[in-house]
Formats: structure tokens, C-alpha cells, sequence
């Protein structure tokens, strides 16, 4: 009973508090039924004054809108630190802005513009570059898509067939199921492109997207693209590497000298093939998301720090992910082993993600993409216990992409969840006729040894 009288105390004081303070501020009474959320986002509200002396200004203004029912009275305290966020923020802005036009991301550069558009309202360059915008969509014939957007996803290519889908190979069974052919990949590009489908990032998911008219979104994923040691001399390439000619090629030593570097027979060559002969296909230069794991190096080459020479691995890695970038391609975070994180224990998952932070981050860069091989929510350990989603937070992993049957999209707690199709042999031998392709009309029936279920 004391307890109880003590907390109504308290919560008499704050509001004659909060009284007082409205008048002194000359602004709206506080009612006492919004003490207690005041009370809260006060505490909310430091937190964004402590990122504003950090000059963390992007962050500060994300954490200040998310702070619901802002009465004007908490604010005058901050008048000072609040005219330095939005002065500075409004910098980073333009500066954004201005990227995604240069690249040709109008649509992207409008939105982003939009969204903030409440706090620069009598800014003549925001709303320069918000007209400069909404020009160049309306003359590129670009639409709103509301529909639901495919992302597909696969491993790295069988790209000598023979002999990944030999029976006698260790790893057949894993790699029919599991993975596809370069004719696979091939015929599905094809039939993308021939059913208005159009290609682009991952990264742009998190605002509405804008497409050519009657055209669809789709994402390309791909996944553990290592080229760990293990599947060497097994039917995959050894490492994606720079020709004489700075032009992305795959290397693979057990190979007669004239087929040792190759230029059609993994995902990337084959996509960056297609889009020069089809470049309608990519909007804004979109490429597909690179998922990296690490335990074993970098798309070929041994970076661990547990390599002798893994200085001169990483320089020769660096020279190929800043073409890859260049040329329009993102990187993803993989976990760092690639194992299943939905039998791992909070302490196993964190040591994924640390590893991955201290060994893959500084090599790939920063990048907020998780793809996993597991559903959001089964992360937790228990029904209580939300430590592994807190720790992706902490990492600032925002968009996350699930296995799944669909393409259903949410969003949690700050996180953007999505949902991939992961196609692989086993995949196409089950799936029906959809809109995306025609899975009998893609199967590689010369090169898979199982035939096509009907």
C-alpha cells in the first residue's frame, strides 16, 4: 500500500511539474493522461541530444521520429542542440540526395527527399532538388509499384556441371539440390526479362519503389560465395579474379590452360554479360547482393587473419570487391560460418557475428544486410529472450532476408524483414509453372542426372 502511495506521489509532482513548464513555455497544457509517455520520451529525447553532441545526425534524427507524442514543451531545453541537427542533417541530405541523382535513382533521391521535406520546408535547395526529381521521374515514365517484390536467391554456380553432378562426386547430393547450373541461371535471367520483370537493389527496398511502366521489381541474392576450400576440384570455380583488362573474370586452376579463366560460367560474369546485352533489365545499375561468409576467405582468396599471407590475400580481394562495387554489385553479411543459426545457441550466434564484424567488415565494408538461413523470429532462444535480434541492431543490421515460399514483407522493432525464395535443383524439380519462370523450360535436363517431376 506505501508502495503504491509513493508512486502516486511521484506522479502527482511531475505533472504540477509538467503544469508549470507548459506555462513557462507558453505552450499547450500537458494532460495527465500523457504524463508517463512524457515522462519516457524525456528520457528519449537525451538520448538523441547525446547522439547530437556525438555528431551521430543521421541517427539522431532517426531515433527523434520514432519518439511518439512529442509534446513541444520537452523541447524547449534543446533548442540550441535541435538547430544543430537539423542544420547539419540537412547537409548529409543534399549530399545523399544528390548521389542517388547522380546515379539515376531519381525516384530514390525524391522519396528520400520527401521524408524529411517537413523539416526544410522554406529551404530553396531541398525543394530545388525535390522538383529536379519529380521531373526526371515523370520524364522516365517511372510508377509506384505496390505489389509484392520476388527476391531469388542462390548459391554459387555449378559451373562445371559434368562434374558436380557426377554421382561419384562426395558432394553431388548437396550440390543437385542445393545449387544450379550456368543454363539455369541463364534461362532465368532470360525468362525475367521476357516477363517484364526488371533488376534492383536490395538496398532500395526500404523506400517505395519506382519502375518503367508496366515493369516488375526483382532482387538477386547469392549466397556462400566463399569458394571454400572444400568444393575445389569439385565442380565450382576457385575465385572470381581482375583480367589483364580490369574485367571480371573466374579463375579455376584444375582446368586445361585455355579454360582456366572463364568469363560464362559463374553468377557474376554471366549477370554482368546479360546486362550489357540487355541493359533495360537493370534499373539504376543494379546488379545482385553478394552474401559473404568468411571462415574460409573471400570470394576465393584467404583472408582470415589466421593466414600467413593474408595481407596480400585481402589486397588482391580489395582490387576485386571496389570493380564489383563499381560496377554495381553490394555485399551482404552471411553469418560468418554459414552454419544453421536455428540450432545455434545466443553465445554460438554472437561469435557468427563478431567474426564476421573483426574479419569480413573491414574488407567488404559496411554494409546493414543480414541474409540468413533461418526465419527472424526463430533467432530467439527463447520466448522471452530477443538477443540475437538485439545484437543484430547493435551491428546496425536493419534489413534482413529469411528463407522462405513467398515474398512477404515487415517490419520490426527498426528491422525490415523480407522474405527470399531459394532456388536450387531440388527447387525446380518441385515448384510450379509461376509468373516469375517456367521452372520445366529452365531445368538443365542435359546436364542433371534426376529428371524434372512433371
Amino acid at each position: 500500500m506505501k508502495h503504491n502511495q509513493d508512486i502516486n506521489k511521484i506522479i502527482l509532482i511531475i505533472f504540477i511539474f509538467v503544469y508549470l513548464l507548459s506555462i513557462m513555455c507558453g505552450t499547450t497544457y500537458c494532460y495527465p493522461a500523457d504524463i508517463i509517455n512524457e515522462t519516457t520520451n524525456q528520457h528519449k529525447i537525451q538520448s538523441v541530444v547525446d547522439l547530437i553532441e556525438q555528431k551521430e545526425y543521421k541517427k539522431a534524427l532517426t531515433n527523434l521520429e520514432q519518439i511518439e507524442n512529442i509534446d513541444q514543451c520537452m523541447f524547449q531545453f534543446y533548442k540550441k542542440q535541435l538547430a544543430e541537427l537539423l542544420e547539419n542533417y540537412k547537409k548529409i541530405l543534399i549530399d545523399d540526395a544528390n548521389y542517388y541523382t547522380a546515379n539515376g535513382d531519381f525516384a530514390f533521391a525524391l522519396n528520400l527527399l520527401n521524408n524529411k521535406q517537413k523539416y526544410f520546408k522554406d529551404d530553396k535547395n531541398i525543394q530545388a532538388l525535390i522538383e529536379h526529381n519529380y521531373n526526371q521521374v515523370r520524364k522516365n515514365k517511372l510508377t509506384e509499384y505496390a505489389g509484392k517484390i520476388a527476391i531469388l536467391n542462390t548459391n554459387c554456380l555449378l559451373s562445371f556441371p559434368s562434374k558436380a553432378l557426377n554421382p561419384k562426386n562426395p558432394l553431388y547430393e548437396q550440390f543437385d539440390n542445393n545449387h544450379i547450373t550456368p543454363n539455369e541461371f541463364k534461362n532465368i535471367l532470360f525468362s525475367l526479362y521476357s516477363n517484364n520483370y526488371v533488376l534492383v537493389d536490395l538496398k532500395s527496398l526500404t523506400q517505395p519503389i519506382f519502375v518503367p511502366e508496366n515493369k516488375k521489381p526483382v532482387v538477386l541474392t547469392f549466397t556462400n560465395c566463399s569458394y571454400e576450400d572444400k568444393y575445389k576440384n569439385k565442380g565450382l570455380i576457385d575465385k572470381i579474379i581482375l583480367d589483364r583488362n580490369d574485367n571480371l573474370a573466374t579463375f579455376t586452376s584444375k582446368q586445361k590452360i585455355a579454360q582456366r579463366i572463364s568469363y560464362d560460367n559463374d553468377f557474376i560474369t554471366i549477370l554482368e554479360s546479360f546486362i550489357k546485352t540487355y541493359p533495360d533489365f537493370s534499373l539504376n545499375n543494379a546488379k545482385g547482393t553478394i552474401c559473404i561468409n568468411g571462415a574460409d576467405g573471400i570470394l576465393g582468396y584467404k583472408t582470415q587473419k589466421s593466414n600467413a599471407t593474408s595481407r596480400f590475400e585481402i589486397k588482391k580481394a580489395l582490387e576485386v570487391i571496389n570493380r564489383l562495387k563499381q560496377s554495381g554489385w553490394s555485399f551482404a553479411c552471411n553469418g560468418y560460418t554459414g552454419q544453421n543459426f536455428e540450432k545455434i545457441n545466443h553465445i554460438e550466434f554472437s561469435k557468427e557475428v563478431s567474426s564476421w564484424i573483426n574479419e569480413v567488415k573491414n574488407i567488404i565494408g559496411n554494409t546493414n544486410i543480414f541474409v540468413s538461413n533461418c526465419n527472424y523470429e526463430s533467432l530467439s532462444t527463447s520466448v522471452n529472450d530477443r538477443y540475437n535480434q538485439e545484437l543484430l541492431k547493435e551491428y546496425k543490421f536493419s534489413i534482413y532476408l529469411q528463407p522462405s515460399d513467398s515474398f512477404n514483407h515487415t517490419i520490426e522493432a527498426e528491422t525490415y524483414i523480407f522474405d527470399y525464395i531459394n532456388i536450387g535443383g531440388e527447387f525446380l524439380r518441385n515448384c510450379p509453372q509461376n509468373e516469375l519462370f517456367d521452372p520445366q523450360k529452365v531445368y538443365d535436363h542435359l546436364n542433371r542426372n534426376k529428371p524434372y517431376n512433371k
